[in-house]
């Protein structure tokens, strides 16, 4: 039993001046409509944060296809062909690795140049330079905010699909940009 002791005094009332008034709630902004037709391909084996991230991008005007696996994500993404792809690293069986070294070695024709992000718990400085040299165009570390989420997206489909995917995104320098 857990005892309470009561109040030693009246509470006073507020002074008029100071009476609770419901807070207004902040105009919610519609989602930016950053992906308007763009085709996005998650892979992510986490049901939840899959349904999240499909409904984060929809909103912003993007066709979603969900998978869980590298094996799916494969499959998928050469008999639909999207304009990005976006992965979690740590997948069952085989992770976002070993998936985007199979993407790039599939070929410009067959969807091998499709710009990717990385979307991971490895948020080290080391883990974003092994994804940018395994083949991912950003990395994004979670959790993110989607307004961060979409830009990077909204970035990564305009640059060429033409050029080799292990430099896509370089700059003339040679160095990483920062998705952000």
């Amino acid at each position: 039993m857990v005892s309470l002791p009561l109040a030693t005094r009246p509470e006073e009332p507020l002074p008029a001046s100071a009476e609770a008034v419901p807070a207004e709630d902040p105009p919610r902004a519609e989602p930016q409509c950053l992906l308007d037709g763009i085709r996005v391909l998650v892979v992510e084996d986490e049901v939840d944060a899959r349904d999240a991230l499909s409904v984060i991008m929809s909103q912003a005007g993007a066709t979603v296809t969900a998978v869980g696996t590298a094996r799916d994500a494969l499959s998928k993404l050469t008999a639909w062909r999207p304009d990005v792809l976006v992965c979690d690293i740590g997948l069952p069986a085989e992770d976002g690795y070993a998936l985007i070294g199979k993407v790039r070695a599939l070929g410009v024709d067959r969807g091998g140049s499709v710009p990717a992000v990385a979307l991971t718990a490895y948020a080290q400085a080391s883990d974003r330079a092994r994804a940018l040299a395994a083949g991912f165009q950003a990395h994004v570390a979670k959790p993110c905010e989607p307004d961060q989420l979409l830009r990077v997206l909204a970035r990564s489909v305009r640059r060429p699909r033409e050029a080799d995917p292990r430099t896509l995104g370089a700059n003339a320098a040679g160095e990483s940009p920062d998705p952000f």
